[in-house]
Order: C-alpha cells, then structure tokens, then sequence
C-alpha cells in the first residue's frame, strides 16, 4: 500500500501538469532506491513496510499533453487493452460508421479520468501479480468491463483474500461511468483512510496473537509444575514405600526387626524355652567348677 501511495503521487503530478498518460500500469514504472548504499537484494527483498526504494512513471508513447481542460480529451484507441477504461474500449466501437447507432454528432472519446481507472486495475495488480480483467476471451472481457454488472468476480475477490476493505476500494476507483469517478485526490484520501484501517487491523491481530502467545505460555507453565510435583509426590511415595519394606540386618547377620525391640516381647519366651536356658547356663558353670 504504500508503494502505491508512491504511484497514486505520480498520477497527482500528471494532472496537476495536464498530462494524461493513457498506459498506466505496473510494467510502466521504474524503481529507484532512495539509499545510495541499497544492494539489488535489499531492494527486491524488502526488510520492511515502508520501502527503501521510490518510483516513477515511463513510458510516454501513448499519453497526451494539454493546455486547457477541453484539449485533454483523446478520441485515439491508446493503451494496454486488458486496462483500459471503458470509454477508452468504446472509442473503436463508436467510429465505426456502418453500426446502426452511429452519430457523427457524439464524439466518444477519453479524458483525465481514464487514467483513473487503471490505477484501480494497477492496485489490484500490485497486490496479486496478476491483470484484474485478463480474460483469454476478449468478447467476455469487453462486456465485463464495459457492461456487466459484476465488475470484480468472485475469484478475484478471493485472489484478495476477501478482504471487504480492498474490494471497497476498488469498487470506489473503478467507475464505469467516466462523469462519477472520484476525482484522483478523492483516490488518495480514500487510500489513506484504508491504509489506517489496514494498520489497525494488523495491530488488533499482533496484540491477540501476543495475548493468546501469553496464555499459551501461561499454561505451559502451570502444567510443567503440576508435573515436577506430581513427579515429586510420586517420588516421595516411593522412598517411603522402600523405607517400609527394606529391613535393616545388624552386624551379627541378625534381622534387626526380628529381635525384641522391648521388655514387652522379651516376657513373651515360652516355659519350655526358660528351661533350656538355664539348663544350658548350669552346664557351663559345672564346666568351668
């Protein structure tokens, strides 16, 4: 968009110097860098929005220079066929003697405001590469430009993305009727307001996607800790568990757990097994008398 503010300043100065140009479209322009240390691939690879580079109108050959409003009207057949304006289609048509609605009176002709209707063709051009009327039919072409009430068709529509703000302004430029197309200060006024509203649909859509980045990394977050303490827990039971089960063996091989941890279990002996003992103790004393 704001290469084509650049265009939209060239056609400014042509009117402004009573030039009609007649051939306006992307081919006719020439890129010069505004950055005397840009390379070739900074200016084809653009780092930015706002271009490092300007542009300028060529191409002469079919354009018309004037001195006064009623000078600048051509009844010449000039320019590239698929942008043409319609009342630039219709002048071969309107000099052709033997058709029955033929008024040697009517002169059929195009003025200043023919070349507003390429810059409509032009801004579609600039943003999808391709013509906005090229039809490998040109009787289909004709009446669409010159007649048919669906100017811009669906595919086109959908080669902009749907973008009801670029449509409205190509359905604000391209006019048929030569009498109600805006004016092209009128053009500029109306780009302007779409440039702002473009910007802030950019910056409505970068500060939902950095809300959406945030809760995204925001619960990432939450689940990362709900997994280290879940890992935690996990790992707490566990050496618990362990702590249960292992069994700790005393030096003499002895099951530590096995032994009588108090004078409780110690008066739990059987008779029979107090009766060895002291059998066996008497033993030894007879041995060491």
């Amino acid at each position: 968009l704001n290469i084509y503010s650049d265009v939209l300043m060239n056609s400014r100065f042509l009117e402004e110097n009573l030039v009609n140009h007649y051939d306006i479209k992307c081919d006719n322009f020439l890129i010069y860098s505004v950055d005397p240390h840009a390379t070739a691939s900074s200016l084809y690879n653009q780092s930015s929005d706002i271009p490092n580079f300007s542009v300028c109108l060529a191409d002469f050959g079919e354009s018309l220079v004037y001195t006064n409003a009623d000078a600048g009207y051509s009844t010449d057949n000039r320019g590239t066929e698929f942008i043409k304006s319609p009342e630039m289609l219709l002048i071969a048509y309107a000099a052709q003697v033997e058709r029955e609605t033929y008024d040697r009176r009517k002169h059929a002709g195009a003025r200043a405001t023919s070349d507003i209707w390429p810059l409509g063709c032009l801004f579609y051009e600039l943003l999808t590469g391709e013509f906005l009327f090229y039809d490998n039919d040109w009787v289909k072409f004709f009446i669409r430009v010159t007649s048919d009430p669906e100017l811009i068709t669906e595919e086109r529509q959908r080669a902009l993305g749907n973008n009801p703000d670029l449509i409205g302004f190509l359905n604000f430029v391209l006019i048929k009727d030569a009498h109600y197309r805006p004016k092209i200060l009128d053009v500029i006024n109306r780009l302007n307001i779409l440039k702002q509203k473009i910007a802030n649909q950019y910056q409505a859509r970068e500060a939902q996607r950095k809300l959406e980045a945030a809760a995204a990394a925001a619960e990432a977050a939450v689940a990362e800790r709900a997994a280290v303490a879940t890992a935690a827990a996990a790992q707490s039971t566990g050496t618990h568990e362990e702590e249960e089960v292992t069994t700790n063996v005393d030096d003499s091989g002895v099951n530590a757990n096995s032994q009588p941890k108090n004078d409780e279990e110690k008066a739990e002996v059987k008779p029979e097994e107090e009766d060895k003992i002291k059998s066996k103790e008497e033993e030894e004393k007879l041995k060491k008398e």
